[in-house]
């Protein structure tokens, strides 16, 4: 009688999600590829929706922003926060097709603000084709296939 080994199945490891930083660091490595990327999502709805480093980063911005001189009219005050911005790029990629978001979870506000970990395509030239890029200085813009989770 022969002896039947069972043979372990091991799944595929769930990817370490990667950082805005990290796509940024090196584009051309990520260009066209599937990343599993952890950010933290902001949305002016209208306007702009991009993923940010970390909630942290984000705040710093904002900051920045209103630290300008109230004697700066508000078009001064976004041109100088928009110069500052493009050392400060490297932590932020346009989200291509936030509405992947916002299926998911129900309306703009349930997700805006949040950190998320989703699945996508990084696509490291995005930016030079977006009129209104959000972030200065970096072309790179995430393609959402799947959204994860929100954890905040």
């Amino acid at each position: 009688m022969g002896l039947l080994l069972a043979m372990p199945v091991i799944a595929e490891a769930q990817p370490h999600p990667l950082r805005v930083s990290q796509l940024n660091a090196d584009p051309k490595k990520y260009h066209e590829q599937e990343v599993v990327l952890r950010a933290y999502f902001v949305t002016d709805i209208d306007h702009y929706s991009i993923f940010m480093e970390s909630r942290a980063v984000d705040e710093e911005g904002n900051r920045k922003f209103r630290a300008y001189p109230d004697g700066k009219d508000e078009e001064e005050a976004r041109a100088a926060y928009w110069r500052d911005l493009e050392s400060d790029g490297k932590y932020c990629v346009m989200v291509l097709n936030a509405t992947r978001l916002y299926k998911k979870f129900g309306r703009p506000d349930a997700v805006n603000k949040r950190t998320v970990s989703v699945r996508g395509i990084f696509i490291a030239d995005a930016g030079k084709n977006v009129l209104g890029n959000g972030c200065q200085g970096h072309d790179g813009g995430f393609l959402i296939t799947e959204v994860l989770r929100k954890e905040d």
